[in-house]
């Protein structure tokens, strides 16, 4: 069964591309000798990178999975979904993944915020919130069974961790917040669904939630 691992550190750390809760400066040093880790280069080096934060877990599967890329702003924290086929990781230490912000404070507190579905049952009508918008603003609810990367059409500055989401806009805005009201088919029993949202007038995006129906 395809299952999901979240990884949320708090933001201690100077730097945690990796989002293990340690520090950068802390990460052991990983042998760049290993023709997996030598192809990733530092461009402002020439050399590979030295140590284990720009990698998940290293201890377990070496260079097998770079993070750096998931890096958006070059702040220093990750965010961002590593498939691994039957299992996947979401890092999600960047409070801001596309706002330069290593002092990971709240400065992205007006984006959208997205409530899980509720109440998590096929077969009956779900609803979801979604704080931080405006009346009037244009916003699009997204969903996948899968992780991944994604482009919003109308917004090719907005990018989901969602794989090919069906994206749906019946939603409701009555000022700082609004809801979206779906019916979930009953066959989705015991499927495990994610979401995002999309405020197509900011082209803003909210965090990841998801639901396993029942």
């Amino acid at each position: 069964m395809w299952m999901m691992i979240l990884l949320a550190a708090g933001v201690a750390a100077a730097e945690d591309r990796n989002c293990n809760g340690l520090d950068g400066a802390d990460e052991p040093i990983i042998d760049v000798a290993d023709p997996a880790c030598a192809v990733h280069v530092d461009p402002s080096t020439g050399l590979p990178y030295d140590t284990a934060d720009w990698y998940h877990d290293y201890a377990s599967h070496g260079c097998r999975d770079f993070v750096g890329d998931m890096d958006v702003d070059g702040d220093g924290f990750g965010f961002g979904a590593i498939d691994h086929g039957d299992s996947a990781t979401l890092l999600s230490c960047d409070i801001c993944p596309t706002v330069y912000n290593p002092a990971q404070d709240a400065v992205c507190a007006q984006t959208p915020h997205l409530d899980p579905p509720a109440p998590g049952v096929a077969g009956v009508d779900n609803m979801a919130w979604v704080g931080n918008v405006e009346a009037g603003d244009e916003v699009v609810v997204a969903l996948s069974s899968t992780l991944g990367s994604f482009t919003v059409p109308d917004c090719p500055s907005a990018t989901l961790v969602l794989a090919d989401p069906a994206m749906y806009s019946d939603f409701t805005s009555t000022g700082d917040f609004g809801r979206a009201q779906r019916l979930v088919p009953g066959g989705a029993v015991g499927k495990t669904m994610f979401f995002q949202a999309v405020n197509l007038t900011t082209c803003e995006v909210s965090n990841l939630v998801y639901q396993t129906f029942e």
